[in-house]
């Protein structure tokens, strides 16, 4: 697929839960990393840049993430991982695709939730680049949130 000239590398492989990741981080550096940072090689020679797609809360291995290549983390879902805090401490490294609450904020709150939101993640996440704002994730229809 590297050999077109592609915009951006999309890779995914879900390794957390609403509050921390599926397994210790030292599984992922031993099982996972290496195999990760193979994978990625292609594309960070070519300076294609690199979103990696990991549902939930996996803080503990954003520097190992940052490490192997990812340019950018998707998503950001503010009810698991706090966007302010990942952009404090690794804002200058990664950039952030989402940040706007599906599980509450978009499915149930009011405009007026949604309107704070956004502002609050401009004002909290948005200086200095770094921020694609976006939902957290698919939105769902109200007939797709029933049977859930």
């Amino acid at each position: 697929m590297c050999k077109y000239d592609i915009d951006i590398f999309f890779s995914s492989d879900d390794l957390g839960t609403q509050h921390s990741l599926f397994f210790p981080p030292e599984i992922f550096r031993k099982f996972f990393k290496e195999r990760w940072r193979k994978l990625l090689k292609i594309p960070r020679n070519k300076k294609i840049p690199i979103m990696f797609h990991s549902d939930r809360n996996i803080e503990k291995i954003i520097p190992d993430i940052i490490d192997i290549g990812i340019d950018i983390l998707n998503p950001i879902q503010p009810k698991a991982l706090n966007p302010k805090i990942v952009k404090e401490k690794y804002g200058e490294k990664i950039a952030q695709w989402g940040t706007i609450d599906i599980q509450y904020t978009l499915s149930f709150g009011t405009i007026n939730d949604i309107m704070n939101e956004v502002l609050n993640r401009i004002r909290t996440v948005g200086y200095d680049g770094g921020l694609v704002l976006a939902p957290s994730h698919t939105i769902l229809q109200m007939s797709q949130l029933k049977t859930i």
